[in-house]
Parts: structure tokens; sequence; C-alpha cells
């Protein structure tokens, strides 16, 4: 088991070279781990009502376009429920191998036919290994998953690994919780973070600039459905232009 990339809302004809350009529209896809990008939006709960009674008013560009808001938030919202599940999971193939490690002297493991286990230094807060990596020698020395801990499970680890040759996974968790997870594009330059919130999740995508280190966001979502105050739905027109949109409860729709 592992955490599968964030297919989030992706840029057409988007070029790795640094010169990104605003009038190319953004394709608002499904946001679940594990999906792939051509799959077919599902149709709302009103396109449905519409379909059983064979009407067929159309959405206004403003029912659309919230259509497509919700839809991406009930995605990052299901992301969000597998992201706990995956921090429970990690929690304890860490404890696993540190417990697996210590009876051997956190000498290197024989994990499966093909992957072997290494410690690095102890820390002398927790007499755990401050890391541990998984290597896969299958294909030559491949490093399969990265675990960071400088203070055992007392402070926050970190698990890094490659989804392919071009995605890099990054997950922080303190504990069984999950603070973030964090997925790097080396061709197209785009980040993408997802953290959960107490009632909601914080999600950003930007594009980063590798020789200056900066970093513009293309899209920014705070949702907390106690509060709708403190939530938001930021996206860049075709003009490059930040448009905000808020949910009104009232007519139920995200507008700006």
């Amino acid at each position: 088991m592992r955490v599968e990339r964030i297919s989030t809302p992706r840029i057409n004809n988007y070029k790795s070279s640094g010169n990104y350009k605003y009038n190319q529209a953004m394709q608002f896809d499904s946001v679940s781990f594990g999906k792939k990008d051509d799959e077919t939006k599902k149709p709302s709960f009103r396109e449905k009502v519409l379909a059983f009674f064979n009407k067929s008013e159309p959405l206004s560009p403003e029912e659309e376009r919230s259509e497509e808001i919700q839809d991406v938030i009930s995605s990052l919202k299901k992301q969000t429920g597998f992201l706990r599940k995956d921090a429970k999971y990690y929690h304890s193939y860490l404890d696993l191998l540190y417990k697996t490690g210590r009876a051997d002297n956190f000498n290197m493991l024989l994990m499966g036919e093909t992957k072997r286990v290494l410690f690095g230094e102890i820390s002398p807060q927790s007499n755990l290994p401050k890391t541990v990596t998984v290597v896969d020698m299958k294909e030559g020395m491949q490093i399969d998953k990265t675990f960071s801990a400088p203070n055992g499970f007392n402070s926050p680890f970190v698990v890094k690994y490659n989804f392919d040759e071009n995605t890099e996974i990054e997950l922080n968790i303190l504990g069984i919780m999950p603070l973030s997870i964090v997925e790097k594009d080396t061709d197209t330059k785009e980040k993408r973070m997802l953290m959960p919130t107490k009632n909601g999740f914080y999600f950003v995508t930007s594009i980063y600039d590798e020789d200056n280190d900066s970093e513009e966001k293309i899209l920014e979502i705070n949702y907390d459905p106690t509060d709708w105050s403190n939530s938001f739905y930021m996206s860049r027109n075709d003009e490059g232009e930040e448009e905000v949109y808020r949910y009104n409860p009232k007519s139920k729709m995200w507008s700006v």
C-alpha cells in the first residue's frame, strides 16, 4: 500500500520552459488518488435528476462553474480521508521496521527477494535511526522510499518516494496524523500540496522556479464547511488575474 499521486486540475499545453501562459484553459478533472487524468467527470445530482425527468434545461455559466468547483472540492475531501488512512499505515510500517531492526542492532534487513532496508545514524534522543531507507535491488540499487525521523515518533516524520520518473511525493506525518502531502512534477514544474485541517482541508497548486526558488499560485482552496466566511476557492482566469469564489449557503453555489 502507498499513497498514489494526486490527479489535480491540469493545465493544457503547459510547457516546462517556465514561461507559463495564462490563456491556457484549466481542466477540472477528478482529484482523487490513483485516478487517471482522462477520467470522465461524474454527473452532478442536479444533472442526474434532470436526465431522469428527460428535461433539457441547460445550466447557466455560473451554475456550470459552481458545479466544477464542487467536483474538485468533493474529490479533495475524499483524498483527505485517504490521506488519514495512509498516515496510520506508514506509522505502522515504520514502527515494524524499527522493531525488526532493533532485534539485529539495526543492521541491514532483507525484505522479500529484492528489497533491502538500510538504517541511518542513531538519534541520542530516541535511540532509533534518524533515517530508514528501503532499497529495491531488482534493477540495480534503486531507492523505493525513505523515512526521515530525527526523533523517532516523538516528532514529525517524513516519507519520500518517486511515483514515476517525473513525480516526487513527500508525506509529512505526526504520530498517526497526516500533516500534509506534497507532489512535485519535475517536468511541468507544478507543485501540489494538500493539508488536512480540523474541519476540512487546504490545497494549493503552484508553478515553481528552481532557479530562484519562487512559486506562483495558480489554484488555492481553503475549505471549512463550519465557517464559510473562511472558505474560498482561488483560480486564475485567461488573463492571469485571480478570481476568488466563495460559497453562498442560501443559493448553494460558489460565485465570485
